[in-house]
Protein backbone atom coordinates (compact mmCIF):
# COMPACT_ATOMS: atom_id res chain seq x y z
CA UNK A 1 0.00 0.00 0.00
CA UNK A 2 1.60 3.27 -1.11
CA UNK A 3 1.72 6.52 0.83
CA UNK A 4 1.77 10.23 0.01
CA UNK A 5 3.85 12.27 2.45
CA UNK A 6 3.31 16.00 2.85
CA UNK A 7 3.98 18.71 5.43
CA UNK A 8 1.69 21.63 6.25
CA UNK A 9 3.25 24.48 8.23
CA UNK A 10 5.95 22.06 9.30
CA UNK A 11 3.48 19.39 10.48
CA UNK A 12 3.94 16.05 8.66
CA UNK A 13 1.02 14.04 7.27
CA UNK A 14 0.89 10.62 5.61
CA UNK A 15 -2.05 9.90 3.27
CA UNK A 16 -2.81 6.29 2.38
CA UNK A 17 -3.50 4.51 0.12
CA UNK A 18 -2.07 6.95 -2.42
CA UNK A 19 -3.86 5.03 -5.19
CA UNK A 20 -7.16 6.47 -3.97
CA UNK A 21 -6.05 10.05 -4.55
CA UNK A 22 -7.81 11.70 -7.49
CA UNK A 23 -5.94 13.78 -10.06
CA UNK A 24 -7.45 16.92 -8.51
CA UNK A 25 -6.26 15.87 -5.04
CA UNK A 26 -2.75 15.18 -6.31
CA UNK A 27 -2.63 18.63 -7.89
CA UNK A 28 -3.86 20.23 -4.64
CA UNK A 29 -1.23 18.39 -2.60
CA UNK A 30 1.61 19.80 -4.73
CA UNK A 31 1.32 23.12 -2.90
CA UNK A 32 2.47 21.48 0.33
CA UNK A 33 6.02 20.55 1.27
CA UNK A 34 7.13 16.99 0.56
CA UNK A 35 7.89 15.98 4.15
CA UNK A 36 9.05 17.19 7.57
CA UNK A 37 10.58 15.86 10.74
CA UNK A 38 8.41 14.62 13.59
CA UNK A 39 5.55 12.21 14.05
CA UNK A 40 3.14 12.24 11.10
CA UNK A 41 -0.63 12.20 11.36
CA UNK A 42 -1.91 9.25 9.32
CA UNK A 43 -4.91 9.91 7.03
CA UNK A 44 -6.68 6.79 5.73
CA UNK A 45 -8.85 7.19 2.62
CA UNK A 46 -11.96 5.22 1.70
CA UNK A 47 -14.97 5.63 -0.53
CA UNK A 48 -17.69 4.38 1.80
CA UNK A 49 -19.56 7.47 2.97
CA UNK A 50 -22.06 6.79 5.78
CA UNK A 51 -25.52 8.30 5.47
CA UNK A 52 -25.66 11.26 7.81
CA UNK A 53 -28.89 12.87 8.94
CA UNK A 54 -29.02 16.65 8.41
CA UNK A 55 -25.49 16.81 6.98
CA UNK A 56 -24.62 20.11 5.27
CA UNK A 57 -25.32 20.24 1.55
CA UNK A 58 -23.33 21.61 -1.39
CA UNK A 59 -22.66 25.32 -0.92
CA UNK A 60 -22.70 24.98 2.88
CA UNK A 61 -19.61 24.61 5.11
CA UNK A 62 -18.89 21.19 6.54
CA UNK A 63 -20.08 20.57 10.10
CA UNK A 64 -17.31 20.11 12.67
CA UNK A 65 -18.30 18.42 15.93
CA UNK A 66 -16.59 16.64 18.82
CA UNK A 67 -17.42 13.42 20.62
CA UNK A 68 -15.02 12.31 23.31
CA UNK A 69 -11.47 12.73 22.04
CA UNK A 70 -12.43 12.69 18.37
CA UNK A 71 -13.24 15.50 15.96
CA UNK A 72 -15.81 14.78 13.24
CA UNK A 73 -16.14 16.54 9.88
CA UNK A 74 -19.46 15.92 8.12
CA UNK A 75 -20.94 16.83 4.73
CA UNK A 76 -23.42 15.11 2.43
CA UNK A 77 -20.53 14.10 0.15
CA UNK A 78 -17.93 13.09 2.73
CA UNK A 79 -17.27 12.24 6.37
CA UNK A 80 -14.03 12.45 8.31
CA UNK A 81 -12.79 11.56 11.78
CA UNK A 82 -9.70 12.98 13.47
CA UNK A 83 -8.03 11.66 16.61
CA UNK A 84 -5.59 14.49 17.47
CA UNK A 85 -3.82 12.65 20.29
CA UNK A 86 -3.66 9.37 18.38
CA UNK A 87 -2.28 11.03 15.23
CA UNK A 88 -4.89 9.31 13.08
CA UNK A 89 -7.67 10.41 10.75
CA UNK A 90 -10.04 8.80 8.26
CA UNK A 91 -11.80 10.29 5.26
CA UNK A 92 -14.63 8.70 3.30
CA UNK A 93 -15.77 10.66 0.28
CA UNK A 94 -18.45 10.03 -2.29
CA UNK A 95 -17.00 12.18 -5.04
CA UNK A 96 -13.32 11.28 -5.47
CA UNK A 97 -12.81 13.59 -8.46
CA UNK A 98 -12.44 16.88 -6.56
CA UNK A 99 -10.12 17.96 -3.75
CA UNK A 100 -12.60 19.77 -1.48
CA UNK A 101 -13.12 16.91 0.99
CA UNK A 102 -9.41 16.19 1.47
CA UNK A 103 -8.54 19.88 1.86
CA UNK A 104 -11.25 20.38 4.50
CA UNK A 105 -10.02 17.36 6.45
CA UNK A 106 -6.39 18.49 6.28
CA UNK A 107 -7.10 22.06 7.38
CA UNK A 108 -9.23 20.73 10.26
CA UNK A 109 -6.49 18.28 11.23
CA UNK A 110 -3.95 21.12 11.18
CA UNK A 111 -6.19 23.19 13.46
CA UNK A 112 -6.15 20.20 15.85
CA UNK A 113 -2.41 19.58 15.72
CA UNK A 114 -1.03 23.08 16.15
CA UNK A 115 -2.45 23.80 19.65
CA UNK A 116 -0.97 20.52 20.93
CA UNK A 117 2.44 21.70 19.69
CA UNK A 118 2.22 25.22 21.07
CA UNK A 119 0.91 26.77 17.88
CA UNK A 120 -2.27 28.14 16.41
CA UNK A 121 -4.15 28.49 13.13
CA UNK A 122 -5.41 32.03 12.53
CA UNK A 123 -8.05 33.15 10.04
CA UNK A 124 -5.83 35.85 8.62
CA UNK A 125 -3.58 37.13 5.87
CA UNK A 126 0.17 36.90 6.33
CA UNK A 127 2.60 39.18 4.48
CA UNK A 128 6.40 38.89 4.56
CA UNK A 129 8.51 41.97 3.87
CA UNK A 130 12.24 41.63 4.31
CA UNK A 131 12.85 38.95 6.91
CA UNK A 132 9.69 39.35 9.03
CA UNK A 133 5.94 38.89 8.74
CA UNK A 134 2.83 40.78 9.75
CA UNK A 135 -0.44 38.93 10.27
CA UNK A 136 -3.66 40.77 9.47
CA UNK A 137 -6.88 39.43 10.95
CA UNK A 138 -10.41 40.75 11.30
CA UNK A 139 -14.03 40.15 10.50
CA UNK A 140 -15.13 38.96 7.08
CA UNK A 141 -14.92 41.87 4.66
CA UNK A 142 -12.28 43.72 6.68
CA UNK A 143 -9.92 43.54 3.69
CA UNK A 144 -7.45 40.71 4.38
CA UNK A 145 -7.13 39.77 0.71
CA UNK A 146 -7.00 43.42 -0.34
CA UNK A 147 -4.13 44.26 1.99
CA UNK A 148 -2.30 41.10 0.89
CA UNK A 149 -2.51 42.32 -2.71
CA UNK A 150 -1.53 45.93 -1.99
CA UNK A 151 1.36 45.68 0.46
CA UNK A 152 3.73 44.28 -2.13
CA UNK A 153 5.47 41.62 -0.03
CA UNK A 154 5.44 37.84 -0.20
CA UNK A 155 2.03 36.46 0.76
CA UNK A 156 1.86 33.50 3.15
CA UNK A 157 -1.93 33.22 2.70
CA UNK A 158 -5.00 35.42 2.55
CA UNK A 159 -7.05 32.88 4.53
CA UNK A 160 -5.18 30.74 7.07
CA UNK A 161 -1.76 31.38 8.62
CA UNK A 162 0.00 29.10 11.09
CA UNK A 163 1.63 30.69 14.15
CA UNK A 164 4.16 28.87 16.34
CA UNK A 165 7.08 29.94 18.55
CA UNK A 166 6.74 33.59 17.53
CA UNK A 167 6.90 32.78 13.83
CA UNK A 168 4.38 32.65 10.98
CA UNK A 169 4.18 29.99 8.27
CA UNK A 170 2.18 29.44 5.12
CA UNK A 171 -0.41 26.68 5.23
CA UNK A 172 -1.14 26.17 1.54
CA UNK A 173 -4.78 27.11 2.16
CA UNK A 174 -6.07 30.21 0.40
CA UNK A 175 -9.18 32.34 0.19
CA UNK A 176 -9.50 34.40 -3.00
CA UNK A 177 -5.89 34.58 -4.16
CA UNK A 178 -5.23 30.81 -4.43
CA UNK A 179 -1.58 31.26 -5.39
CA UNK A 180 1.29 28.80 -5.70
CA UNK A 181 4.13 31.12 -4.66
CA UNK A 182 3.80 31.23 -0.86
CA UNK A 183 7.28 31.37 0.70
CA UNK A 184 8.49 28.25 2.51
CA UNK A 185 9.69 28.27 6.08
CA UNK A 186 8.80 30.24 9.20
CA UNK A 187 9.22 34.01 9.56
CA UNK A 188 9.54 36.06 12.77
CA UNK A 189 6.31 37.90 13.51
CA UNK A 190 6.82 41.65 13.48
CA UNK A 191 3.20 42.48 14.30
CA UNK A 192 -0.31 41.08 14.57
CA UNK A 193 -2.84 43.54 13.19
CA UNK A 194 -6.60 43.71 13.75
CA UNK A 195 -7.93 45.05 10.47
CA UNK A 196 -10.89 47.39 9.89
CA UNK A 197 -12.08 49.99 7.38
CA UNK A 198 -11.91 53.77 7.91
CA UNK A 199 -10.68 56.89 6.17
CA UNK A 200 -6.93 57.29 5.80
CA UNK A 201 -4.57 55.18 7.94
CA UNK A 202 -4.93 54.91 11.72
CA UNK A 203 -2.70 52.50 13.67
CA UNK A 204 -2.80 52.04 17.43
CA UNK A 205 -1.25 49.53 19.82
CA UNK A 206 -3.80 47.33 21.56
CA UNK A 207 -3.69 46.58 25.25
CA UNK A 208 -3.26 42.85 26.01
CA UNK A 209 -6.87 42.48 27.19
CA UNK A 210 -8.25 43.91 23.94
CA UNK A 211 -5.68 42.04 21.87
CA UNK A 212 -6.68 38.75 23.52
CA UNK A 213 -10.34 39.30 22.71
CA UNK A 214 -9.66 40.22 19.08
CA UNK A 215 -7.22 37.37 18.51
CA UNK A 216 -9.70 34.92 19.98
CA UNK A 217 -12.17 35.78 17.21
CA UNK A 218 -9.56 34.84 14.59
CA UNK A 219 -8.54 31.56 16.22
CA UNK A 220 -9.43 28.41 14.27
CA UNK A 221 -9.87 25.47 16.64
CA UNK A 222 -12.54 22.72 16.76
CA UNK A 223 -14.83 22.76 19.84
CA UNK A 224 -12.57 20.33 21.71
CA UNK A 225 -11.87 21.15 25.40
CA UNK A 226 -8.22 20.03 25.39
CA UNK A 227 -7.46 21.82 22.14
CA UNK A 228 -9.06 25.04 23.36
CA UNK A 229 -7.18 24.86 26.67
CA UNK A 230 -3.92 24.73 24.75
CA UNK A 231 -5.04 27.34 22.21
CA UNK A 232 -5.97 29.84 24.93
CA UNK A 233 -2.43 29.66 26.28
CA UNK A 234 -1.06 30.53 22.84
CA UNK A 235 -3.53 33.40 22.44
CA UNK A 236 -2.52 34.73 25.86
CA UNK A 237 1.14 34.80 24.81
CA UNK A 238 0.34 36.45 21.50
CA UNK A 239 -1.78 39.13 23.19
CA UNK A 240 1.35 40.44 24.93
CA UNK A 241 3.28 40.74 21.67
CA UNK A 242 3.07 43.60 19.15
CA UNK A 243 -0.68 43.67 18.48
CA UNK A 244 -2.13 46.70 16.70
CA UNK A 245 -5.43 47.85 15.31
CA UNK A 246 -5.36 49.22 11.78
CA UNK A 247 -8.22 51.27 10.41
CA UNK A 248 -7.62 52.19 6.80
CA UNK A 249 -9.02 52.95 3.37
CA UNK A 250 -7.42 50.59 0.82
CA UNK A 251 -5.15 52.30 -1.72
CA UNK A 252 -1.56 51.93 -2.87
CA UNK A 253 -0.58 55.15 -1.10
CA UNK A 254 -2.13 54.00 2.18
CA UNK A 255 -0.50 50.58 1.76
CA UNK A 256 2.90 52.30 1.62
CA UNK A 257 2.04 54.15 4.84
CA UNK A 258 1.16 50.85 6.51
CA UNK A 259 4.50 49.34 5.45
CA UNK A 260 6.38 52.38 6.74
CA UNK A 261 4.57 52.15 10.09
CA UNK A 262 4.95 48.41 10.67
CA UNK A 263 8.34 47.73 9.10
CA UNK A 264 10.14 50.93 10.08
Amino acid sequence: MSECRIAIAGCPFVITPAERLSDAERVALHRFEADADGRALLVRLSGDVPRLTDAPHDGEPAAITVEGDRVFVAHERFAGTIDPSGFEATLARQDEQGSFALEILLRTALSCRLPLEGGLLLHSAGIVIGESAAIFFGESGAGKTTIAELLGGLVLSDELVAVQDGKASSTGFWGTLDREDAPRGAFPIRALVDLDRADGVQIERLEPRDAFRRLLLATVVPPHPLLWTQALRVVERLSHAEVHRLRWSPSEANARRVVQSLWR
